[in-house]
């Protein structure tokens, strides 16, 4: 029984390294410029193109926001954890401080996907928001952007 439990394991960690592996990392820069690309060829309307590409920068500049946010939370909790005489209180109240930021963010977040939905047709939205979903994963650029310090 043990030994099926450390190769069902073995067998997880060694595809999950692989597909780790396999995949190619693309820069942000050049996904970004080919989600302009794809908005300028699939919204019909040059106007509602580039109001989208400006909701767009508007949703580059939260991600970035949100990273800075989420960095200088990592920093003020590095230094109060090193505090011995920082009480539960100040933690809580923390933490508290940096949910309430982060869901203001959200809401915006999802302003701007309403806005975006606005200035599209179903179809249009639909061919965007897969590009985004497979290329633009919100979590992991503002994890990357957090630690790069950007």
């Amino acid at each position: 029984m043990k030994n099926k439990l450390l190769f069902c394991l073995a067998c997880v960690v060694v595809s999950v390294l692989f597909q780790g592996c396999s995949k190619e990392v693309r820069d942000t820069a050049e996904l970004l410029a080919g989600e302009k690309e794809l908005v300028l060829a699939t919204v019909t309307d040059p106007a509602r193109a580039t109001r989208l590409l400006g909701l767009l920068d508007e949703w580059d500049r939260l991600v970035a926001l949100q990273a800075q946010t989420l960095r200088r939370y990592q920093e003020q909790f590095k230094v109060m954890n090193a505090d011995y005489n920082a009480k539960r209180d100040q933690f809580d109240n923390f933490v508290t401080d940096f949910r309430n930021e982060s869901l203001q963010r959200h809401r915006q977040y999802i302003a701007l996907i309403v806005a975006m939905k606005k200035e599209t047709t179903a179809e249009e939205w639909e061919v965007i928001a897969e590009y985004q979903l497979e290329n633009l994963n919100q979590r992991e650029r503002t994890r990357r952007l957090s630690e790069e310090g950007n």
